[in-house]
């Protein structure tokens, strides 16, 4: 697939090829394995199926600014065919009416794009997604009305796509998180018209929508987290971009958990995964229950773009919770200034920092050598980034000298001069880019320095490599004196370093370190580094 730096070229022709001829039925694009009107339709025999709009539109008589996400999901449960999901928000004052109702689906085309159904516990609201029809009850390709009504709110939308399908992945059919496969396009940007009510006023209003279709196998309702986002560019340029966690709280580098599907033009689309997004802010769920982030800068080769969520309070609470909201955005593409508005989709809620105090632990450091400070993040998480400030206290705890600010690894070494015949508390402070995730931990024991007399003897036994000569992996044993970070560096016959531990805490005793030798095999020599001490020593592999 065509790589993002070859945009520059791309944007050259975008608007020149922008002639819709794509606008009919049936419609298929080459090498996707989507078809339309068909694949507008319901999929029978599939995990889960929906049909989704965002909006972003304006009303004509008062002003206001609204956006609005409407949701057909086909899950069948409880006697029910599935659920859908309605909400509303002002822009201007941060209202927000949201409302999930299950659906008995009275119709549910297999050939196009027609649902009507009776939704909520009693099927008393009337609601529909259906294509548009012609006098002579032919399809309009790609045009649509939404009716959907909720308590205090209600939309009956014209929608007419001016793009065309975006497929997803490239082919329409992509491999998806943990779960599975998908079949996924998306209609970055229609024109849409129409009546909004909301509070009791109802207006027409004008604006745009995206529509984004998934069925298959990939499934939110089972607790698939992610964090989705919907981006519409001044230049013309859409984005489909998704960072899928997954059971670790990680996303792993493949394309099956963070992707982006970027519509260029009428004949051009790409998906890529050399993209990075960093999480720059969060906010909590007034109750304190759930955390979400809310602005991010989105990087990749050409591209540097700040996104930003326009409210803070949208949380949709059923099926389960989440927050589903609109987007400003602003940056750089292909060093042109854009603008652009979006929407998002947050299943992930991020935790406080938890952090434990590995060492120093309760014992007497003997004579003027380094400290070692380890810790441990016991729930790391990859959308939540932290720093550490380490600070250290010898008078009871009552106030506390930093020692060590901004740091990103879990170890520091500590030069005591100033701390000598002190007992000595450590402070911990573990905290998100904007401070709102955090933790500050207080080791529940102190630690002491003397100046007792320097050990001459030495600090570590003489180091033993078993097997050696090996085939395919070799361990180093000793044994310490007293607790020490220990580091492990080997290089080749060249100096060249080819492998490094991360620096770790061990306690006094006998110790061992595993090396697993992923190398060609040759002569390599191993360097153990600790209190300013090495100790280094040949093997050889098979």
């Amino acid at each position: 697939m065509l790589r993002i730096h070859f945009v520059s070229l791309i944007m050259l022709f975008a608007h020149s090829l922008n002639s819709q001829v794509w606008k009919t039925y049936p419609y298929h694009q080459d090498s996707s394995v989507l078809n339309f009107p068909r694949d507008e339709g319901y999929h029978p025999g599939e995990v889960v199926e929906w049909w989704y709009v965002n909006a972003h539109f304006k009303g004509d008589s008062t002003g206001t600014d609204y956006a609005g996400m409407f949701t057909f999901f086909y899950y069948p449960a409880f006697g029910f065919d599935g659920f859908r999901i309605f909400e509303l928000s002002n822009e201007n004052t941060g209202d927000f009416l949201t409302e999930t109702q299950p659906c008995k689906y009275t119709t549910l085309s297999q050939t196009e794009l027609e649902i009507q159904s009776n939704s909520g516990v009693l099927g008393n609201i009337q609601e529909e997604w259906v294509t548009i029809k012609d006098p002579e009850g032919g399809l309009k390709p790609f045009q649509y009305r939404i009716k959907a009504s909720m308590a205090n709110g209600s939309i009956d939308f014209n929608m007419n796509a001016v793009k065309r399908p975006l497929m997803v992945g490239g082919t329409g059919f992509l491999y998806e998180g943990e779960t599975g496969y998908t079949y996924y396009y998306s209609i970055t940007e229609l024109q849409i018209s129409g009546t909004v009510n909301m509070n009791g006023v109802t207006e027409t209003i004008h604006g745009q929508a995206w529509i984004d279709r998934q069925w298959g196998e990939f499934n939110p309702n089972t607790g698939e987290q992610y964090t989705w986002m919907s981006l519409n560019m001044s230049n013309g340029m859409d984005f489909n971009l998704w960072n899928i966690f997954n059971k670790q709280n990680e996303i792993p580098n493949t394309p099956e958990f963070r992707f982006c599907s970027a519509y260029l033009n009428d004949s051009t689309d790409t998906t890529f995964s050399d993209f990075n997004l960093e999480r720059l802010k969060y906010v909590y769920t007034s109750d304190s229950v759930r955390c979400y982030d809310q602005q991010w800068r989105f990087t990749a080769p050409n591209i540097n773009l700040l996104i930003t969520a326009t409210q803070s309070n949208n949380e949709v609470k059923l099926p389960f919770r989440f927050f589903e909201g609109s987007l400003h955005i602003e940056g750089v593409i292909n060093g042109e200034e854009v603008s652009g508005i979006g929407y998002t989709e947050l299943l992930h809620s991020f935790d406080k920092p938890d952090v434990s105090i590995l060492a120093p632990a309760n014992f007497s450091h003997q004579g003027p050598e380094v400290v070692p400070i380890v810790w441990k993040l016991n729930n790391p998480d990859d959308g939540r980034p932290l720093w550490y400030d380490l600070s250290i206290s010898t008078d009871g705890k009552n106030t506390f000298t930093p020692i060590a600010t901004h740091l990103t690894d879990t170890s520091f070494v500590c030069a005591p001069d100033s701390l000598l015949d002190a007992e000595c508390w450590l402070m911990i402070k573990s905290f998100s880019i904007d401070t709102v995730l955090f933790q500050t931990l207080i080791a529940d024991q102190p630690f002491y320095l003397g100046e007792a007399g320097i050990d001459e003897s030495p600090a570590m036994s003489a180091v033993k490599s078993f097997p050696n000569p090996f085939t395919s992996g070799t361990s180093l044993e000793f044994e310490l004196k007293k607790p020490a970070l220990v580091n492990l560096r080997i290089t080749n016959v060249c100096g060249k370093e080819i492998s490094r531990m991360q620096a770790f805490y061990h306690s006094a005793g006998r110790q061992t370190i595993n090396w697993n030798a992923v190398v060609p095999s040759g002569i390599y020599f191993y360097h153990l580094q600790f209190n300013g001490q090495n100790f280094s020593g040949k093997l050889l592999k098979h």
